[in-house]
């Protein structure tokens, strides 16, 4: 159950039952002061070399775990981007996290050979583990090296929050050190069950996907064609930084997508007194910028703006002035920025339909939480009397139900829509009956993916003859 709350919680956003982060722990309990304590940045040097020492011995080649055809899918994606210009360098980490530059020739011969991932096994298929995160989202390592502290016979909770609140970080090293002699044993207790310690790389993964879906469908409205989308582990999105690659009228363009709190089309600025600009709030980072062409911003309300390089702006004599510099647009210390031209945008109209390019998956999940409600049922009615024979009725009379579709609208605020048929061999008359279906299984939804409104269709699969028309 776990991994198929996360398979929704990816699509939709759905929080499932982990606890996220540091609220696993008691309020008020040093575990918690502990966990928030290494929730910095400052300490990730320290537990970066036990993670990547974990790794390192699980993990299996990208190209020896892909099936041929995602292979394929990728090396011909990349082909398309070195045809922008075979010379170009890109930029990328190393095996050893430092940034390497090179074309993409070099980058299919030299690096992806070496890359390696942790995979897990779902439905019978190896799948990138969304915990290949966890050496760089130091939420969610503050929770293991917590968890560790928790269980171990030589080091306290106590004793290492006291070190760290001095300023010191000898007994966390003592414990890196320690603990990283036993790398499978750490593996084993701890990463093997991952889904403990992705709950905050999954949220903030899963506010990064709306975004990009807001600004994919944004550019599909302003006639761009999608050539690809990363995420799950794609090395595009992961080494190069790309989240979709655009076409429009033989241009191709790479873009990067962020998420802002706030877009906002200003009649005038000072920068631009006559003509205004959008102003975005947010305080981003735009990675690997050489290998960006078009940065997407967007709001977890749906509003989009996509902006490329731009005159840059500058402070001198006290006054702000252009340079001749093209840089793309981002915050330079404050939180807010502006873009004049825009490649597009929807400020000032409305989204009428987003659907999730990996809405596959989610109907596939949705389908075995319905599956498996029925299943349920059927064996609740092996053990009813005649008392009850109107549900046994009821669930005797279905064939199948089968999730159908699912739709998230945006007018003013976003609204999920699933829509199911419930296919049965009864007479018209009857099909209101089937509320105690309805109700189970859409009470088994909403539990996973609240705030769901559910749509049942009722179908009849008999013959049509003497007796059934009507």
């Amino acid at each position: 159950m776990i991994k198929l709350l996360n398979i929704l919680s990816e699509e939709i956003g759905g929080t499932g039952t982990l606890p996220r982060g540091c609220t696993k722990y008691p309020n008020g309990s040093a575990s918690k002061k502990l966990c928030n304590t290494l929730n910095k940045s400052l300490y990730r040097k320290i537990t970066y070399p036990l993670i990547r020492k974990v790794f390192d011995m699980k993990k299996q080649k990208w190209n020896e775990v892909m099936s041929p055809e995602e292979q394929e899918r990728t090396l011909s994606t990349l082909s398309r981007l070195k045809d922008l210009d075979p010379t170009r360098k890109w930029q990328w980490p190393s095996e050893t996290g430092e940034i390497t530059y090179g074309t993409i020739d070099e980058f299919i011969n030299n690096r992806i050979p070496e890359l390696g991932f942790l995979y897990r096994e779902v439905d019978g298929n190896l799948e990138w583990d969304p915990v290949n995160k966890l050496d760089t989202n130091y939420s969610d390592l503050a929770v293991l090296i917590t968890d560790i502290v928790e269980q171990s016979k030589t080091f306290t909770v106590e004793d290492l929050l006291d070190d760290l609140s001095e300023g010191n970080t000898n007994i966390l090293q003592d414990v890196v050190d320690t603990v990283g002699n036993y790398p499978e044993i750490l593996y084993d207790r701890f990463i093997s069950d991952s889904d403990l310690y992705t709950t905050q790389s999954l949220y903030y993964s899963l506010q990064g996907e709306e975004v990009e879906d807001f600004v994919l469908e944004s550019m599909l409205d302003c006639g761009w064609e999608l050539i690809h989308q990363g995420g799950g582990g794609d090395i595009i999105d992961v080494f190069l930084g790309i989240d979709l690659i655009m076409e429009k009228d033989g241009e191709l363009k790479t873009i990067q997508c962020k998420k802002v709190w706030k877009i906002e089309n200003l009649p005038s600025t000072r920068m631009n007194p006559d003509s205004g600009a959008y102003r975005i709030t947010g305080n981003v980072y735009v990675s690997k910028q050489r290998n960006i062409d078009l940065v997407g911003y967007g709001t977890l309300e749906g509003q989009t703006i996509i902006g490329g390089r731009q005159k840059e702006v500058v402070i001198r004599d006290k006054q702000y002035v252009y340079t001749d510099k093209m840089v793309l647009p981002k915050p330079e210390g404050s939180r807010y920025f502006y873009i004049d031209n825009p490649i597009c945008t929807n400020i000032g109209g409305t989204l009428s339909e987003q659907v999730s390019p990996k809405k596959d998956n989610l109907i596939k999940s949705i389908q075995s939480i319905v599956d498996q409600s029925l299943k349920r049922m059927e064996k609740e009615t092996e053990e009813m009397g005649l008392g009850e024979m109107e549900y046994i009725n009821e669930i005797d009379s279905i064939e199948r139900v089968e999730v159908k579709d699912f739709r998230t609208e945006y007018k003013d605020k976003p609204v999920r829509k699933l829509y199911v048929d419930i296919y049965v061999q009864d007479s018209e008359y009857a099909w209101d009956n089937y509320s105690h279906t309805r109700y189970t299984i859409g009470n088994e939804i909403v539990k996973l993916i609240p705030g769901t409104k559910i749509f049942f269709t009722i179908k009849d699969t008999r013959t049509f003859g003497p007796g059934i028309d009507w």
